[in-house]
């Protein structure tokens, strides 16, 4: 029998200012915190699918399959 537990974090409250951009920035970085938290504590329960990195520095091979490429 598995068993799947599920766990949860304190909500993360969104901080508005008035300055959009920063508000922005600000609040990017303060989610972006909690889930770094939570990978680092249980990586192997991490799976990034999205293509992140568009770009590859000249004469670096590819890190994506052809199926991503543009």
């Amino acid at each position: 029998m598995r068993i799947h537990r599920l766990y949860g974090e304190q909500p993360v409250e969104t901080i508005v200012n008035g300055d959009f951009e920063a508000d922005v920035r600000v609040n990017t970085a303060r989610y972006t915190k909690v889930i770094e938290s939570i990978i680092r504590r249980h990586p192997d329960q991490w799976l990034w699918i999205h293509r992140r990195w568009r770009t590859r520095p000249d004469k670096e091979p590819e890190i994506y399959e052809s199926a991503w490429s543009n």
